[in-house]
């Protein structure tokens, strides 16, 4: 995905169909995303960043002779956010990995997830900050919305830092390198869609309690009683609650709405 100027996002997907490793080559094309089959997972680190290369690669330079070790590449120029992927390689699981660009990292991830069986492994660099809030625990400070849902889902590492230095010119934020590996959940144990509206609802008033968070999510006429806010869980912060507990937490909300 690549920022092609400051008021307008333009994104370029670049689709390698090889089923080998990816060559160094390939990663060297910041600031972009990177679709590559699930076959083609195991990229040494190394290759992972490599600042300030062209992503625009000459049309000549894709022309290569095909054979079996040097199966053909793709270029689409596409936005990633409104693509179909399950439309890239047929439908087949894909690895994605890139240089995102940082002001709309999350939109990539939130989409990730609405296609989570298709991507078993995601990684890549992202700002250091948003980094640090996917890999985040309960009980932090970062912890919120991206660790919750993401972590729900994958499995996070946060593998290294990136200093400004590594830049030129240096940007005003250090950077990170993370993965994203699928975990065993195939099912949460409650509404999906209804997780993702109350772990959203209570996280926009992480000070509050949860009993004073959760009042706006039923409509007057389908309000809880008193036993239902005098719950134990309901004396708690949204970022005390682990994920089974805010599941457990959907499924105490799902009667009401």
């Amino acid at each position: 995905v690549r920022s092609e100027n400051s008021t307008e996002i333009q994104s370029s997907v670049l689709v390698d169909s090889y089923t080998q490793s990816m060559s160094h080559s390939t990663l060297h094309t910041p600031p972009s995303t990177l679709l590559t089959p699930h076959s083609s997972l195991h990229t040494p680190h190394s290759s992972l960043l490599t600042p300030h290369s062209s992503l625009l690669t000459p049309h000549s330079s894709l022309h290569t002779p095909h054979s079996s070790e040097n199966p053909p590449r793709v270029l689409l120029s596409a936005d990633f956010l409104r693509m179909d992927l399950r439309e890239v390689f047929d439908g087949q699981p894909f690895v994605l990995t890139g240089n995102y660009p940082y002001d709309i990292s999350s939109q990539i991830f939130f989409k990730m997830l609405d296609n989570k069986e298709l991507i078993p492994c995601c990684t890549g660099m992202i700002q250091r900050e948003v980094a640090l809030r996917i890999a985040s625990q309960p009980g932090t400070k970062a912890y919120g919305i991206l660790s919750v849902l993401i972590q729900a889902w994958y499995d996070v590492e946060y593998l290294f830092t990136v200093d400004e230095h590594v830049f030129n010119p240096p940007p005003k934020v250090k950077s990170a390198v993370i993965r994203m590996t699928r975990n065993d959940v195939r099912e949460l144990g409650c509404d999906e869609r209804l997780f993702k509206r109350v772990v959203k609802t209570v996280f926009n008033q992480r000070r509050k309690m949860l009993r004073v968070s959760l009042r706006q999510l039923f409509s007057h006429d389908k309000m809880p009683g008193a036993d239902f806010f005098a719950k134990e869980i309901m004396t708690k912060r949204p970022e005390q609650l682990s994920i089974p507990q805010l599941v457990e937490l959907t499924n105490l909300c799902a009667p009401f709405l």
